[in-house]
């Protein structure tokens, strides 16, 4: 746990907590704007981008049918990684139309979709092989959840007739999710579409009135985005002293492609935060808050290199488990960095509640 105390300690002394960003001063609207502007055209649009092309990946590999098992949950595990690009980005097009959980219906904290995937598929319900009904079910059938089931939860059926019903479901779900990337990618490159109300704050915007808002929607994205990481996967993994592990609520555990998704998540929220240019925004005496997230994300990336088991392996074995309590540190630190640190030497708003654990 060393770096991580180390780099929250010099950073705590150099710039302790400051008041609520609403006190600070705001910085010039251009430069929200640009912060904006870059986070849209340096991050947001490229990754919705490469979304669209992992689903419309799975959808060309499942047209060809399901007898090569390998490709689809090769062209399966992309998506995963495409989505950890995009599932933080939770305003605007993907929050439209139910799109996040049609994409992935989790946390099913009591396992309702999963039954509700189960009658569905017992009753070879007609919807699941139709893309415009399909669309229209529970968000529980239509998403990754649902692909994960069919692809590493149930066995091939040895009958033709059900083996092959069952690839047709597969392939309807993969169209279902491509056509849901390429309305993403519609949206945000709509000249006129949500972007446009980003990058133009002001009286007649319904949505952003004030220049440093959009900017504040960016920065609480990435909060989010590490809200998620503790509290919806590495607590299930590494809890408390008093608490047990729950492996099998952590996303993607069936496929064991948790470890990948994590990694994935990390790796997301590292490039969101260069990409959006969140160093321009920060006061010269404020830069080396980005060194420290540099680091976290270094040590982010080998301490999931170490990690050598599955998640549902890795709660009982102590070395899985330092790395992902070691995990679940650099989360706290990042997110006192960016939350309780940069947002407000950047004059935002972001809400600061500390990660502990607690």
């Amino acid at each position: 746990m060393r770096p991580v105390l180390t780099i929250l300690t010099l950073l705590m002394l150099a710039h302790p907590l400051a008041a609520p960003a609403q006190e600070t001063a705001k910085l010039p609207d251009a430069d929200y704007k640009a912060f904006t502007e870059r986070a849209i055209t340096g991050y947001i649009r490229p990754a919705m981008n490469r979304f669209a092309e992992a689903t419309g990946t799975l959808e060309r590999v499942t047209s060809g049918g399901c007898t090569a098992v390998a490709p689809i949950q090769d062209s399966f595990t992309g998506v995963v990684r495409a989505w950890s690009g995009i599932a933080f980005l939770r305003f605007g097009p993907l929050s439209a139309d139910n799109r996040a959980e049609r994409i992935h219906f989790w946390p099913d904290r009591k396992g309702t979709g999963l039954r509700q995937l189960q009658r569905a598929l017992a009753k070879r319900d007609p919807a699941l092989t139709d893309p415009q009904q399909l669309a229209e079910q529970s968000v529980a059938l239509q998403g990754l959840g649902a692909l994960e089931f069919l692809l590493y939860g149930l066995p091939v059926p040895a009958e033709e007739d059900a083996a092959a019903w069952r690839c047709k479901v597969i392939r309807t779900i993969a169209t279902n999710l491509a056509t849901i990337g390429q309305a993403l990618v519609a949206d945000w490159t709509d000249p006129e579409g949500y972007s446009a109300r980003l990058l133009s704050p002001g009286a007649d915007n319904p949505v952003y009135r004030a220049a440093f808002e959009p900017a504040n929607e960016v920065l609480g994205s990435m909060t989010s985005a590490l809200q998620s990481l503790a509290q919806l996967k590495l607590d299930h993994l590494a809890p408390s002293e008093d608490g047990k592990p729950h492996p099998k609520n952590v996303a993607f555990w069936r496929s064991h492609l948790a470890r990948v998704a994590l990694a994935a998540d990390f790796a997301a929220l590292e490039r969101y935060t260069e990409e959006s240019g969140l160093t321009a925004l920060l006061p010269a005496d404020d830069q080396p808050m980005m060194r420290a997230l540099s680091i976290e994300f270094e040590n982010a990336a080998r301490s999931i290199d170490r990690l050598e088991h599955p998640v549902t392996e890795a709660v009982s074995i102590e070395e899985d488990q330092i790395q992902l309590r070691y995990l679940r540190r650099i989360v706290e630190g990042l997110h006192t960095i960016i939350a309780g640190q940069a947002a407000p030497a950047a004059g935002l708003g972001v809400a600061f509640t500390a990660l502990d654990g607690d």
